[in-house]
């Protein structure tokens, strides 16, 4: 006999949607009725274990204010005058009588004092008799106090009781040791009735791997002590960190529990301490919350069974349209408003679906307002950039690259970076072709940051100063921004610097030859010059030395310029002392070349100015000797002076050819020396620098004036004074 087969007819959406419906609900309610117990159970444990968390540190800051006030308590007994004097008297009987009020009034549960050798004087404990003549050497951390240390911490006293104490050393008025003092209190049925413990919970104490305390008594009534610790908690104890939650087995039932370290005041773990709630508390607490817990998941179930059936008919549609919607974005149409006006899911979706498309349109608008924004930044920027591809061709750049370049953005864009700077070919040797070789070998090798000096291509004489930072895109190179500088400046300092070191070389030579050759002669016809001969050749020895030393005392005024180590000694000074004294040095180089000295006085010649006399001689000196060596023979070269506010100004004038206005910029700076100096004669360029340097630590100004085929003036100022007294 066949089975009969039931034909199910095909079913639309709405209709599978209902099936499906019926058939979740009635899997649904056993999977939430084992989901609620399962709820219920964690939610009853969070509560237990959050109680026994809180009970612990409120433990933890019981037995903190204990400690406090034991120290607060013993730091001020110590201190008292008559216990120091009772102790050094050795008065027993008075020292009891004087310690037996302190343990009923206080926290205090047990009071002992001993001499220096750690006999106990007297001790006086809660509920016993006092007692003396033991030694306190019994108890530890007693040798430590008797060597002037602060010994606190937890132990068993010598009655057996586990005890909070503190041992403090006693002082005399002159700061001898005269003792100790021994201050406890006990983990007893006083200490627990006050320590905070969760509702229905108890506290254990552990010590030395025993619970030695607990607020938990067996069936006789007697403290529930003495039991080995679960090795759980002593392996924390080893670790120094609290427990994890466990199961306590006790003959009052089994106990959850969580331990923590007990830590005493020296920073020393000597022991845990626990709080314990039963598990008779978690199932029943699981209980009251299961029926709440269900009722509220069910009637959640009922009515999403019920919104479902309602709302199956108005699913698909809805899914169509925004079916469609989200493949139009697709598409990249992100201009064509989503309409919705249903308050459910659906209509959150598609309200978030064209919020979505909002912020992609937003997004798109954001990234090209920031790529223009980054193009101006770049642009607005004072430093030249270059941008490259990966190919290492110009994509962008900014203006002040085109005025660097000396070329227009639309040439440099497509041109190879390479290109830019005069490398040379293959086949030719150059120093700076190491630097182009390695320059592409570590572009090639992926560097970051690559840094070098180029030549540039359209301007020889420019140096190019190259730092190239890359760019990358998912973990790959996009090209590279250059920062390039005109380094040229710095290229001719180095060049000038190499130039005065040879300039420096060449003066010196000629001094020191002339030495030389002087020195040989002597030592070859020394005996045979007479004294004519002999004073002509100290005198040429003479004017070699003086030139050298000259020398080298310009090139250590010039660095002690440089160094900010300079100084003059200025004095009120006669401004004809020191025409006196430049004159006395330039008047034969003058005579020699026919040139006269034509002096034209604003001020008497008897004025008095604020100067160092050598220094100012010398700016004197140094100004006549250009004049006479820039001027023809047979020329005048004129001294004049002219008052300005306080200011004696004095003025060279020489008849030459002048100087170029574009060397008058630079006619004081260090090393420069101008066209037809070079031309004439070597030198190293420091004489005009350092007049000026000496004439500014005067606190006055130097400058020049200058007109091409009429001559030259140089002008500087010194502040006038009065004859000192």
């Amino acid at each position: 006999m066949k089975t009969p087969r039931v034909k199910i007819p095909n079913l639309g959406l709405t209709a599978k949607l209902t099936l499906w419906a019926v058939l979740g609900g009635i899997v649904g309610f056993g999977l939430i009725a084992s989901l609620a117990w399962q709820i219920s159970e964690q939610r009853a444990r969070s509560r237990i274990e959050s109680q026994i968390s809180d009970a612990l540190t409120a433990f933890q800051s019981y037995y903190d204010r204990e400690n406090a006030d034991l120290d607060a308590v013993g730091h001020w007994l110590a201190g008292q005058k008559d216990l120091i004097d009772t102790t050094r008297s050795r008065d027993s009987r008075k020292l009891t009588s004087y310690l037996e009020p302190l343990t009923k009034a206080s926290i205090i549960d047990t009071l002992a004092v001993t001499d220096n050798g750690g006999t106990v004087i007297s001790r006086v404990k809660v509920d016993q008799a006092p007692s003396q003549g033991d030694n306190i050497f019994i108890q530890p951390g007693a040798g430590e106090v008797l060597a002037g240390h602060i010994s606190p911490g937890v132990e068993e006293d010598v009655y057996g009781s586990l005890q909070g104490r503190l041992f403090l050393p006693l002082y005399d008025s002159d700061k001898s040791q005269i003792g100790a003092l021994l201050l406890g209190y006990d983990f007893d049925k006083g200490f627990l009735r006050y320590s905070p413990k969760p509702s229905g919970g108890e506290l254990f104490i552990v010590y030395k791997d025993r619970i030695q305390v607990s607020s938990l008594s067996d069936r006789q009534g007697k403290p529930w002590i003495g039991q080995l610790a679960p090795a759980d908690v002593m392996v924390a104890e080893r670790e120094h960190r609290a427990s994890d939650y466990l199961t306590l087995e006790t003959e009052n039932g089994a106990y959850l529990v969580k331990f923590n370290p007990l830590w005493s005041p020296a920073g020393d773990v000597i022991g845990m301490y626990g709080m314990g709630i039963p598990l008779s508390s978690i199932s029943a607490l699981q209980t009251s919350l299961f029926g709440p817990l269900v009722f509220v998941l069910l009637a959640g179930l009922a009515a999403t069974f019920g919104i479902g059936l309602v709302t199956t008919r108005s699913i698909v549609s809805p899914i169509q349209k925004l079916t469609a919607a989200a493949k139009s974005m697709a598409q990249g149409d992100l201009s064509s408003h989503i309409d919705w006006t249903r308050n459910d899911e659906l209509g959150d979706l598609a309200r978030q679906l064209d919020v979505m498309r909002q912020q992609l349109r937003q997004a798109l608008s954001s990234a090209h307002f920031e790529k223009d924004r980054i193009a101006g930044v770049i642009r607005s920027m004072d430093t030249a950039v270059v941008c490259t591809d990966r190919n290492d061709c110009i994509t962008d750049a900014n203006p002040a690259a085109e005025v660097l370049l000396r070329q227009k953005l639309e040439s440099l864009v497509g041109q190879s970076w390479y290109g830019l700077f005069g490398l040379p070919n293959d086949d030719e040797e150059s120093p700076s072709r190491g630097s182009e070789l390695d320059l592409r070998g570590m572009v090639s090798k992926g560097h970051m940051v690559l840094k070098g000096h180029f030549p540039s291509r359209t301007l020889p004489q420019v140096v190019l100063d190259v730092t190239s930072t890359r760019l990358e895109v998912d973990g790959e190179s996009a090209g590279y921004v250059h920062v390039v500088r005109d380094v040229s400046a710095q290229e001719n300092f180095i060049k000038t610097k190499d130039e005065f070191i040879l300039n420096v070389a060449h003066e010196l030579r000629s001094p020191l030859a002339s030495l030389r050759a002087s020195i040989d002669l002597l030592i070859e016809d020394y005996a045979r010059m007479d004294k004519r001969e002999m004073r002509q050749m100290l005198r040429t020895l003479e004017r070699a030395t003086t030139k050298f030393q000259r020398l080298v005392e310009n090139l250590i005024d010039i660095g002690n310029l440089w160094a900010g180590r300079f100084r003059v000694h200025l004095a009120p000074t006669k401004f004809a002392d020191l025409m006196k004294d430049a004159l006395v040095q330039v008047e034969p180089l003058l005579h020699a070349r026919g040139q006269h000295l034509e002096v034209e006085m604003d001020k008497a010649p008897d004025c008095y100015v604020m100067a160092d006399r050598t220094r100012i001689a010398q700016v004197i000196i140094n100004l006549l000797m250009n004049a006479s060596k820039y001027s023809e023979d047979d020329a005048a070269i004129t001294l004049s002076t002219c008052e300005d506010e306080g200011f004696l100004s004095i003025g060279v004038t020489d008849h030459g050819r002048g100087i170029p206005p574009e060397e008058l910029e630079s006619i004081f700076t260090r090393f420069f020396r101008g066209k037809r100096a070079e031309e004439e004669e070597p030198g190293i360029g420091l004489g005009l620098a350092l007049a000026k340097g000496i004439v500014q630590a005067h606190g006055g100004q130097m400058r020049v004036e200058s007109q091409l085929g009429t001559g030259t003036t140089f002008w500087f100022s010194l502040p006038k004074a009065r004859p000192s007294a």
